[in-house]
């Protein structure tokens, strides 16, 4: 007897297959422009002070979320709440992080899917095996991590298909942009700070110790930061260039249709 099929059939709303132009020329003009934006004085400041800030605070809400603390972000900084763990907020994050992955795998949506299943392992992680004092320093981590983390994985995530109800492809190309600007600027702040350790962003907006001082209070020096820091940021750019290697792949082959015919 055939198993039944439990997908559901694609949705009206569902977004189409990328074009030709949004897989090459869209995130080749993004690059291009995000990189000559960062590599000017008055631009890379608008990066950081605007867009960078934005993915720091975050990506500390992120790594709270995951490991049950309650945190509100708002420019500058996150509010958090307190240090001990919110159950009724883990198990409402597991549900949403579900919900998303069955709609992802209803609507044939892997690379979303993908996302979805991994945040839930680093919830588990987060949430049942890592203590509170090695959660605070992953909270510190979070921040500068989320500019290069949560920015490449807005650029990786403009070539996947998400569920219809997001509504991705109205503002897919923007959070490209966004990400591929903050990536960039991440890139460069820690490789000039790998050689030069006065450039590492000590200390915090209102002054006082920040997220560098809690990494360097949990045994990490400044040479191991700037270092592990620079690494992520490499493998993120690399991680980008994947992703957009392998969306283009068809696109690449003499033998593919025209995108007209694909649509």
């Amino acid at each position: 007897m055939d198993r039944p099929n439990r997908r559901l059939p694609a949705p009206e709303d569902a977004p189409a297959a990328l074009t030709s132009r949004q897989v090459l020329a869209v995130p080749a003009a993004a690059f291009a422009a995000s990189f000559v934006l960062v590599a000017s004085g008055p631009g890379r400041f608008f990066v950081q002070a605007g867009l960078s800030m934005q993915l720091h605070e975050l990506g500390h809400a992120l790594v709270c979320w995951l490991g049950g603390r309650v945190a509100i972000p708002i420019p500058l900084i996150t509010l958090s709440l307190s240090r001990d763990r919110s159950w009724p907020l883990a198990a409402a994050v597991t549900a949403g992080l579900t919900f998303l992955l069955r709609r992802a795998w209803e609507e044939d949506c892997a690379a979303f899917g993908a996302a979805c299943a991994a945040a839930l392992l680093l919830q588990a992680k987060l949430t049942l095996f890592t203590t509170p004092d090695a959660l605070d320093f992953w909270v510190a981590f979070g921040g500068l991590g989320g500019e290069c983390c949560v920015a490449a994985l807005l650029v990786a995530l403009y070539f996947a298909r998400w569920p219809g109800f997001t509504r991705w492809p109205a503002y897919r190309t923007l959070f490209l942009f966004i990400g591929a600007c903050v990536l960039w600027s991440s890139l460069r702040r820690w490789r000039e700070a790998s050689a030069d350790f006065e450039k590492v962003p000590f200390g915090s907006f209102f002054g006082g110790d920040g997220d560098v001082e809690v990494m360097l209070a949990g045994g990490w020096t400044v040479n191991a930061l700037a270092a592990h820091y620079l690494r992520l940021s490499w493998t993120c750019v690399a991680a980008c260039a994947l992703a957009w290697a392998w969306a283009a792949r068809g696109f690449m082959s003499p033998r593919r249709p025209p995108a007209e015919l694909l649509d």
